[in-house]
């Protein structure tokens, strides 16, 4: 049984095989009569609780009058953010927005070269879905963004914390430039002294 936390965000597996018109058949109580259906592959709302091989939905657009649902649990994933997304440089008071459209509610304000949030690169309507830097969720067009290409861990509100990538280009490697000057100079005060002692010594 798959095990979310509390509020996090869901989505819906990819593979929809065997299921009636290739959507997720959504329930108005475990076991009971249902609903709707869900597409594959989509952010539909927040965890709210488990029960049995069962899971209860907060909706995030309401089913038939229904802001709750409940499907199995084994047709949806935890949604995760590993990858940064920034205002492209140049760019000023980009809309964050509370829905995929652009006539909807204007959360915030950004400008160029500020981290807007983080994301799987979710999109809808050419809106990127985003776990907000400061908290919350957002949309915000993706011609404004650039994703960041490293890898990062996601933590509490997406769900269970995803280890990063490991990448070259964030190994740190020592500078070991710092210790080649002292070592030098060692070795060359060693190597005078024996110089003088073998001098004194020949001059006996």
């Amino acid at each position: 049984m798959a095990a979310f936390i509390g509020g996090a965000i869901l989505k819906t597996k990819a593979d929809s095989t065997n299921t009636p018109n290739g959507a997720f058949k959504v329930y108005g109580s475990a076991n009971g009569k249902a609903i709707g259906t869900l597409k594959p592959s989509s952010y539909v709302g927040s965890f709210a609780q488990s029960v049995g091989e069962w899971t209860q939905i907060r909706l995030r657009n309401p089913i038939s009058g229904n802001q709750y649902g409940w499907i199995l649990s084994d047709k949806l994933v935890q949604w995760q953010a590993p990858y940064g997304y920034y205002i492209q440089n140049g760019r000023t008071g980009v809309n964050v927005r509370n829905a995929p459209s652009l006539t909807a509610g204007v959360l915030k304000k950004l400008n160029g070269g500020t981290l807007a949030g983080k994301s799987d690169g979710y999109t809808e309507n050419g809106f990127v879905f985003l776990s907000l830097n400061g908290g919350g969720y957002g949309w915000v067009s993706g011609d404004y963004l650039t994703r960041s290409n490293v890898v990062t861990s996601q933590a509490t509100n997406t769900g269970v914390e995803i280890p990063p990538t490991v990448e070259m280009s964030l190994v740190e490697t020592r500078d070991y430039k710092q210790f080649l000057l002292p070592g030098i100079i060692f070795l060359s005060c060693v190597t005078l002294l024996m110089l003088v002692r073998y001098a004194i010594k020949f001059q006996d």
